[in-house]
């Protein structure tokens, strides 16, 4: 979680806002527009690297904050709201009252439906949604609907867009793809050192010395998480099937790797020497300290 994933995710949200439905909706409403891309940008904004479990396990300020419910999500938008009120730093204090409280609406909503603990419902709704408006033959974003059910309906459209673009690493070209692997895995086994350390239960996948087959783990996450979402986000913006084509190759990949490698003989080589993983674990905690 980096400034670079922030820009990663606002690239991948952009390309979703060209795709008919959505490039539509941006060009009548500029403010969906701006609320996405802003939402993207602040969607991981101070994140400590540490996740919501380590939060709620370690009964840290946030935790108590937010009670227990999409920790970092509820700070990462909030902090960034914070931020816009500082002199110098509001770039929205020109917009009306009707119009800054919406791009707060759908900014703060978008950004909560990053928590994978929102996941399958999100998929499951968008996949219903889907479902309906082909029995009943309606467009999406009918202005003629309840101007309610019409915002509703934009606002999970655009928290779709970023949630995708969060979750496009899989998707990417293999040598992006695999160094995303490599960053991701290296924070949660990072987070896993800590958790060691002071004696906490070791989140599920967190464990270094464990992570013998990778491979077998990459295939278990675009199976049961990516490609769902995907498969269904491609009936709502055709253009996603392009990356449903580099995912299935990604996937054929780990697949192969899996197969051909036992759980005894597959390691992962990690990005960072044993000195950068101890100043890495420093780091984290200053975060986690600053934020509480």
């Amino acid at each position: 979680h980096s400034k670079v994933h922030a820009a990663d995710v606002l690239q991948g949200t952009h390309f979703f806002l060209q795709s008919p439905v959505l490039r539509d909706l941006c060009e009548k409403f500029p403010l969906m527009r701006l609320s996405a891309y802003l939402a993207a940008v602040v969607h991981d904004f101070r994140h400590p690297g540490t996740n919501n479990d380590y939060a709620k396990k370690t009964k840290n300020e946030l935790a108590m904050k937010y009670n227990d419910v999409s920790v970092l999500e509820n700070m990462h938008v909030s902090e960034a709201f914070r931020l816009l009120q500082k002199k110098n730093c509001d770039f929205l204090n020109s917009c009306s009252s009707l119009d800054y409280r919406t791009l707060r609406r759908l900014v703060i909503s978008i950004v909560l439906h990053t928590d994978m603990a929102r996941h399958a419902e999100a998929v499951r709704k968008l996949k219903h949604t889907i479902k309906y408006k082909h029995t009943k033959e309606e467009k999406w974003l009918d202005e003629g609907t309840n101007k309610e059910v019409w915002l509703n309906e934009a606002e999970m459209l655009l928290s779709m867009a970023v949630h995708c673009a969060d979750l496009a690493g899989p998707c990417r070209p293999w040598p992006l793809m695999h160094k995303w692997t490599l960053l991701v895995l290296e924070e949660f086994w990072t987070q896993g050192d800590i958790e060691k350390e002071f004696s906490l239960p070791i989140g599920r996948g967190n464990d270094r010395e464990n992570a013998k087959n990778v491979p077998r783990g990459q295939e278990f996450f675009i199976k049961g998480f990516v490609k769902p979402l995907w498969v269904e986000w491609s009936k709502v913006v055709p253009e996603a099937k392009v990356c449903i084509s580099q995912l299935d190759q990604n996937l054929a990949y780990w697949i192969s790797e899996a197969q051909k490698k036992s759980d005894s003989d597959w390691q992962l080589q990690s990005p960072n020497s044993p000195n950068s993983t101890k100043e890495k674990i420093k780091e984290i905690r200053r975060l986690n300290k600053d934020l509480s």
